[in-house]
């Protein structure tokens, strides 16, 4: 991997400058050892030795690194397979620019603060225009959001499966969520909080449903942690036929669950692992310490089994989480 303002192929950043270690063949002109030179000056031509990258993340730094980070994006935008964009208000933009071995794509806000996110329209346009044969995209709930509104979500690429997501929804409409298009094989929603807004949170079981529902024929792999007081909220969950593993963190919060016995039988009820879970493999939950009683939704009734699971792991915690604390999805 290589990373923005950590080090690129030969060259090390230290206090924000770029020191060129001199390496024979590299490719690299333009200054002599030693010669330090800001991320705005660094030699154009020194990017053609980048052609050939496969992986990069971009981590927003000072102004003058702007222009390099973008640069050197461009110039391996044909050979790129991931790429990591954390973005500020110096998000660069990529006019024009197609990467079209790009498979996965990673966009975060950044640490510097700021109440403007159309910074994100630098990207100019939907992300299937930008990357032709993307699968899986990484993103914060901040950042979705702004994707969502400035409509580059629109039309998705075909190749596209996997989806992960994370952090508070409380300035984030959940129905964004819906517009992620069929057919995901991955499902990450992770360390997702919500406010005390009882209006909002009577909301999230039944959009997290139509999620589910929506994405239950294909999907294989599905991680859930969520934060918030919804303890006392009903929850249904859709059968799904294909799904491997399935990991749920805070299981508490899914106390009143009913699973539907069948795809698309609408009857719903105890969890039948058989009819709901047929294939799965994997199974992960976790929960206080003190209340294990909130792990029974999940188990079998006597008799009923799953002999399809091979993997059963139960995470105890000892004290309640913080949202800022809650556990990391992953998929």
């Amino acid at each position: 991997m290589h990373r923005g303002g950590k080090c690129i192929g030969e060259e090390m950043v230290r206090g924000g400058k770029c020191i060129r270690e001199e390496t024979s063949g590299s490719g690299l002109a333009g200054a002599d050892e030693g010669e330090e030179t800001s991320g705005r000056n660094f030699p154009v031509t020194a990017f053609l030795a980048f052609a050939t990258l496969h992986s990069y993340a971009f981590d927003q730094m000072e102004w003058s690194w702007r222009e390099f980070n973008k640069n050197l994006i461009l110039a391996s935008s044909g050979t790129l397979e991931e790429l990591e964009l954390k973005w500020d208000e110096n998000f660069p933009s990529f006019p024009g620019t197609i990467f079209p071995k790009l498979r996965n794509l990673v966009i975060l806000w950044g640490t510097v603060r700021s109440s403007d996110h159309k910074a994100i329209q630098n990207l100019s346009q939907p992300i299937m225009e930008l990357f032709p044969n993307l699968q899986h995209l990484k993103t914060d709930c901040k950042t979705f959001g702004a994707l969502s509104e400035f409509g580059m979500l629109q039309g998705l690429p075909p190749s596209f499966n996997s989806f992960a997501v994370e952090g508070g929804l409380d300035a984030t409409p959940l129905e964004c969520l819906l517009k992620i298009p069929s057919g995901l094989k991955k499902l990450s929603l992770s360390r997702i909080f919500f406010k005390n807004d009882k209006l909002q949170l009577k909301e999230v079981p039944i959009v997290l449903y139509k999620l589910l529902k929506k994405q239950s024929p294909s999907l294989e792999i599905c991680s859930v942690s969520l934060g918030g007081d919804m303890e006392k909220l009903s929850w249904r969950f859709p059968a799904f036929p294909v799904m491997t593993i399935l990991k749920i963190y805070n299981s508490g919060i899914f106390r009143n669950v009913q699973f539907e016995s069948s795809l698309g039988s609408g009857i719903f009820g105890r969890i039948d692992y058989q009819m709901s879970f047929p294939v799965l493999e994997i199974l992960h939950f976790s929960t206080y310490l003190n209340r294990f009683s909130s792990v029974a939704a999940f188990l079998p009734s006597k008799g009923s089994g799953c002999p399809t699971v091979k993997e059963v792991d139960i995470d105890f915690l000892v004290v309640p989480f913080r949202d800022e604390d809650m556990p990391i999805a992953s998929i």
